[in-house]
Parts: C-alpha cells; structure tokens; sequence
C-alpha cells in the first residue's frame, strides 16, 4: 500500500489536537474494493464499496508528532474474494464522532483477498501505518482486545521469539501455549513454524531460493523430502533450473501424495513418493519453441514466444495450424500431446533428471469426450461440455505423465469458464502457493506481457471451440482453442 493521505476531515482534526481543543482514538480499518487516484484522497469523506471493517489492534507512540497504528484483517468473514483497492482509517475525537482520518491505495499489485472455504486456513493481512497526528500527546492510547492480534499479545510473542533460536522452522515450540502466541509467530517470521508435515507447511507461503540445496550431491534436503519431512520448506521456495536457467515455484508440498485430490476412491492411482510440485514462471532459456505455427484465424503473425502455444491444432497445408475445436477434451488435445513432451524434453528433463532429481509419472483423471449440443456450465449460452473422463498412466505418454496443465481451480480456487464438473478431474483443489496468499501476478514477477505470454492455458474445455486459461491479474478467461497462450505445467520432483 502507497503512503497514507490525511483526509480533509483529519486535516480539522489534526488542528483541533494541536490547539489541545479535542482527544483521538482511532477505532477501525476500513478495506476497499473501489479504485481511487491520489488526487481523490483528500476530498474523502466516506470509502465506497466497503468490503471489511476491522477494530484497531493497538497504537503507539513513536515521537511527537506521529503515532504506529497496528491492525490486521484476514478472510474468516469474507464470502466473496476481492482486490484490497483501498484502506481507510477510521478515527473518532473526544465527543465521539467518527471520521475518515487517512486513505492509503494499492500500488500496482493490491493485496488479494479470497473468500474463506470452510475447513482451510485463513488468509490474512496485517498493516502497520505510522501516522501524523502533529500532538501525539492527545491521542488516546488504546489495546482493544476484540481485536487480534493486539500490540500487547504482539509484544509477547516478539518477547518469547527472544529466547528461542532464529530458525524457528527447525525449533521445537511445543511448550509454547497454542493460540494467539504461535500464530503471531507465524505472522512475524511468515513461514510455518509447527511440525514438519505437508499439511502444516503449506499455510504459509515463503520466498526463498532453494536451488544449491537441491542440486547438491547427496542432497540433505532431497533426503528430507523422501522421507516426508519437510521442515523449512513451503510454497514459494524456487529453483533456479540448471540448464535453462528456468525459475520454478515450489507451488505445493505433497499434492499428489496419496492420491490427495481424488475423493474418487481411487487407491490403485494414488501416488507413494513424497514430492515438492513445482510451475515455471515462464519457460525460457534455450532456443527450442514450443510451437512455431500460424494462427488459425487469419492471423498471419508466426508465434516466437518462448513458452507460448495454443491450446488445439492439427497439420494441414499450413503446418502446425491452430484449430479451434475441442473434439476429443483435454486427452486428445494437441497442448497436451504435442506441447507438453516438449515442455518436458527441452525443460524438465534437462533441468532436473539430467541432475539426479526424480520428475515423478503419476495417474491423471482426463476428459476424452466433447458433447457438441450441452451447454457450457460456466456460461449458458456457449455450447459443448466435456462429457466424458478416464484414468491414464504413464503407458499412455511417459512424457506427458511427467507434467499437467493446471486446472482453473488450481489457480483460482474457483471453476471459471469451465464446460463441465469433469474438466478438472482429481486437480479441484487450490495450489498451496495461492490458497496461502501469492497472487498470481506476483507469481507472475516481471515476465514481459509479449503475446500473451502473462496469459496461461488450463486443462479445463470452455466449449466446443475455446478452452479455459488465467489472465496475468489472476482471474480466469476463455479463449479460442488456437491462440498461442502461455504454457505453465505443473510437475512434480524428489
């Protein structure tokens, strides 16, 4: 968030404060979906399209003229995901009259906030704002206990992390009180802190470069992942590929293990290796494309974007020419069966199995059928769902069960533009990396927006001639089956 912008209104109250006319408290935190420029900000009396109000933790002093407001707001009441466009803080003087005192904006990339699912662990944010106030001494200095966390349960956390070792991913805490304490301590160090098993690691999403320890002969940590401790690891980790120089995201621990994402009863498909599972940011670095072909639709441009390729295609008197047909699902589809040995040839095999690191072959539940007359489930009014699904092994394509695209609901943790509840197979659930809070468009980083190379392909059918994908902002799109999109798989290495 940009720098606060004292309101008008806080401009008043911030005169009275000096002349010793009137006593403050700020009270709550106000979050936005609106989008507001800098020269609004002023002007504000109210924030439109309010989406959460949240007590003030604590405030402090931290010189004359200014106080440290602390606060948090997390998901555990949100039912409808949202962009945090916007934050206004609330403040009341001493008659009791509340006022909009300041407004902060997101700078390019706002703070994302998913709807709370049942069951997962929720997302949140804190926000510390050091605030002009000009006489510091007539603020009132207040902890509010409805809040969580307060300043006071915030100092005893810091208290108690002074007396264990710094790398709390490898400290025992267990005689640490559960509750406000170790999540505060979560919240401090932003890594998971307690035990060491998939489902604990993945709460928290953690950068961190990871490379030399996975490439390293006799690799400790590689070690550690086959044996199903994962102590120090979480979404966000990335390897910095080898041979391609490819960065690729640790995006969940174990999301295959035991067949997770089944729910089908299917033990014979399940999968018995521990695993870190892994997406590329882009795909670049040597001089093979993924496809050089022309578009379909009379467009002349020959794709050279490394990592890009449409989704259906066939050979015809243009060779390598997109078609915008789905026949034949996500089993038959040219993405899968042309594209993805390559991604797997030219990346994954030269950045991991030629270095000693295991890219696993796993069982996937794949749609196989398109019904040309049912309607799209995602939108009504666009014909062909996906109608049919099977379960392949590695027999079917070694090279292709060495990688899937994601599912929209990987990436989204919601269904989209899909054709039908069969697109995604057993890949319904969210990716740790973006369940935890990564945005895509952090996910994203820097890669340049080149024919739509930020843009990426699912496995998931729209219809009889488009195909579902994810915008570099994050939410998903359908598109014509033979434009060259983005290709980022998910794989799975230990």
């Amino acid at each position: 968030m940009q720098d606060l912008v004292i309101t008008n209104a806080g401009q008043d109250l911030m005169t009275k404060l000096i002349a010793g006319e009137t006593t403050a408290k700020f009270t709550s935190l106000q979050t936005s979906s609106h989008v507001y420029t800098i020269g609004d900000l002023a002007t504000l009396e109210s924030l439109e399209d309010v989406k959460q109000t949240t007590l003030v933790s604590g405030v402090s002093v931290t010189d004359s003229k200014t106080v440290q407001v602390f606060t948090r707001v997390d998901n555990t009441s949100v039912q409808e995901a949202y962009y945090i466009n916007t934050i206004g803080l609330i403040a009341e003087d001493g008659e009791g009259n509340s006022i909009l005192y300041a407004v902060s904006i997101a700078d390019e990339h706002p703070d994302w906030m998913p709807a709370y699912v049942s069951g997962e662990t929720p997302t949140g944010y804190s926000y510390t704002f050091n605030v002009k106030v000009s006489n510091s001494s007539s603020v009132v200095i207040s902890v509010n206990p409805a809040a969580t966390p307060t300043i006071e349960m915030f100092e005893a956390a810091v208290n108690k992390v002074d007396t264990i070792e710094t790398d709390l991913g490898d400290t025992d805490i267990s005689d640490i009180e559960d509750g406000t304490i170790k999540t505060i301590l979560k919240l401090v160090y932003k890594k998971a802190i307690l035990g060491k098993t998939a489902a604990e690691r993945n709460g928290f999403v953690v950068i961190k470069d990871i490379s030399d320890e996975m490439y390293a002969t006799n690799s400790a940590l590689r070690a550690r992942v086959a044996a199903g401790d994962f102590t120090d690891l979480n979404p966000g980790n990335y390897i910095i590929g080898k041979t391609t120089g490819t960065k690729y995201w640790t995006v969940d621990i174990d999301y295959w293990y035991g067949n997770r994402t089944s729910g089908y009863g299917q033990t014979n498909y399940a999968e018995s290796t521990h695993h870190l599972a892994i997406m590329p940011q882009q795909l670049i670095g040597v001089s093979e494309l993924l496809w050089a072909g022309q578009l379909w639709t009379g467009d002349a441009t020959i794709n050279t974007v490394q990592g890009c390729a449409p989704w259906q295609a066939t050979a015809g008197s243009r060779t390598g020419v997109g078609q915008n047909d789905t026949t034949g699902a996500y089993h038959n589809s040219y993405i899968r069966n042309t594209v993805l040995p390559k991604v797997y040839r030219y990346w994954l095999k030269a950045d991991f199995e030629d270095h000693g690191i295991k890219v696993l072959s796993f069982y996937n539940l794949e749609t196989n059928t398109i019904n040309t007359s049912a309607s799209c489930k995602g939108y009504s009014a666009w014909a062909g769902a996906s109608s049919s699904w099977a379960w392949y092994d590695s027999s079917d394509n070694s090279a292709v069960k060495k990688c899937t695209l994601p599912s929209i609901q990987n990436l989204t943790g919601g269904d989209g533009f899909e054709s039908s509840g069969y697109d995604a197979g057993v890949q319904k659930e969210q990716l740790a990396i973006f369940k935890a809070g990564m945005s895509y468009q952090d996910f994203l980083g820097d890669i340049a927006n080149t024919q739509y190379a930020r843009h990426t392909w699912t496995k998931n059918v729209a219809s009889s001639a488009g195909a579902c994908g994810v915008y570099d902002t994050g939410s998903s799109h359908a598109n014509a089956a033979s434009l060259a999109l983005g290709v980022r798989p998910l794989a799975f290495i230990a």
